[in-house]
């Protein structure tokens, strides 16, 4: 019962001796300089009062076309006003080729299936299998030209300016990763059969893959925005184990009528 008062009665002197800190700074600014100390008071004050007024008087949809606008005026030429949607951020030390800060741009997500039950069973084999996987997937995107925007261990989230390119880099990354597991499934099963240690997991891996206007900035992170990216992590979910590629991408004659069965398309 004392200790409670007496923690309360500290907090209490606490809390007078930290606001009369704060008077006192605030007399000593005002005695220092007026007009500045009185100034930044009534533009607080006007600045509180002219919002609480907007929010009460002006509809939603017109604060929310204002807001469009204003976006559209600090949007570069040629970009399409897009939603508020911020995909992702990651730090990239080196600078980003002009030609993905331009146009649209065609977006790859890679997905292992079934990752947290594998890294919860097998966390080393996880550790080592992850490490091949982040190889192919890294060595494959800049052959094909591509852009790692983000990597979370289990998944890529990749850009490319050329829709061929992205459909090899897809399937190419897709066979490579089957083939890889077909050698680890093997080895996974004598290893376990021995009842030795497991090195290496078999993976299954799903894909998604879309086109679209997005905004791409590079200053400290890497930004990315726009529709179609929140588009490409909902085909993810309807992937199955496959290349889910949105109907926009398809071009004749492209690599993927060659290989029908690894794609799902989503329209």
């Amino acid at each position: 019962m004392w200790s409670n008062s007496m923690i309360l009665m500290l907090q209490l002197m606490g809390y007078a001796i930290k606001m009369n800190t704060q008077m006192i700074v605030y007399i000593i600014h005002v005695v220092v300089n007026p007009v500045r100390a009185f100034g930044s008071v009534f533009c607080g004050f006007k600045v509180g009062i002219v919002d609480g007024v907007r929010c009460m008087l002006v509809p939603r949809s017109k604060e929310k076309e204002s807001q469009e606008a204003r976006k559209a005026i600090l949007l570069p030429k040629n970009m399409e006003v897009l939603s508020d949607n911020l995909c992702y951020k990651k730090y990239i030390p080196q600078k980003i080729h002009k030609r993905f800060l331009q146009g649209d741009l065609v977006l790859v997500i890679t997905d292992i299936v079934d990752s947290t039950s594998l890294w919860n069973c097998f966390p080393d084999a996880m550790h080592r299998t992850i490490e091949v996987h982040d190889e192919v997937a890294r060595g494959l995107c800049k052959a094909y030209g591509g852009l790692e925007v983000r990597n979370e261990g289990d998944s890529f989230f990749l850009v490319f300016t050329d829709i061929r390119n992205a459909l090899d880099f897809s399937i190419r990354f897709y066979r490579e990763i089957e083939c890889i597991s077909f050698n680890f499934r093997h080895a996974f099963t004598k290893r376990v059969r021995e009842g030795k240690e497991t090195e290496f997991l078999p993976l299954k891996i799903r894909m998604a893959m879309n086109k679209g206007p997005i905004m791409l900035c590079h200053n400290k992170f890497l930004e990315i925005y726009g529709d179609a990216v929140t588009k490409t992590f909902g085909m993810l979910s309807h992937s199955n184990g496959k290349i889910c590629i949105s109907q926009n991408c398809l071009e004749p004659g492209n690599s993927w009528n060659r290989r029908k069965r690894l794609f799902c398309i989503h329209k």
